[in-house]
């Protein structure tokens, strides 16, 4: 909503001026028949709304003018931001749990009625205290089935996301660890029933 405020009022400027370049104008004239009496004042009024015209467009011209400039100035582009830490993967298992940050009965084959897996991810380069992010991507076949994001807090970090496996949703499926920008870091391919 604030950026429509702003842009309403850019537009606006350039009717405000060309207004206020009229009234300053008549303003300042006054009347055309007191200036040259009876005799001319036809005569003068068309010259008065010639001139009040061209202040008008003068008015409109400049109000454009700043408009443009403004709203160059307030749509400049943000600074960049900073670029986050480069995380790397250390280690990345499939297992069925874990124990004290330990992951437990880790394998590729789990069976049909696995219930829930952990995907565990050992990630390193992370600032200490910094705002880092990595996601856990699980996929059933090509179909992205969850997305969880996980908080880095140091290097090393250890992290993981569970997945609750429906016995009918067999057959082949992966894991991808991603950074905040999408970027694939590791990807672990493991089979559920088969």
């Amino acid at each position: 909503m604030k950026i429509f405020f702003r842009h309403l009022v850019l537009c606006a400027l350039p009717i405000l001026f060309a207004a206020g370049a009229g009234y300053g104008f008549t303003t300042i004239q006054g009347s055309c028949g007191a200036m040259v009496g009876a005799l001319f004042a036809a005569k003068c009024a068309g010259r008065q709304r010639e001139y009040q015209a061209r202040f008008q467009l003068a008015g409109a011209g400049f109000g454009t003018v700043l408009a443009a400039t403004l709203g160059t100035w307030l749509e400049a582009p943000a600074p960049a931001p900073a670029a986050s830490p480069s995380v790397s993967v250390d280690e990345s298992v499939v297992a069925k749990g874990v124990v004290d940050r330990v992951p437990q009965d880790t394998g590729s084959v789990f069976p049909v009625d696995v219930g829930q897996l952990v995907f565990w991810t050992k990630v390193s380069g992370a600032t200490p205290g910094g705002e880092t992010a990595i996601h856990h991507v699980w996929f059933h076949g090509d179909t992205q089935v969850g997305d969880v994001e996980l908080h880095v807090g140091g290097s090393p970090w250890r992290t993981w996301s569970k997945k609750t496996v429906p016995a009918d949703w067999t057959g082949a499926w992966h894991v991808e660890v991603r950074d905040a920008a999408g970027t694939v870091l590791k990807r672990i391919d493991f089979t559920v029933g088969q």
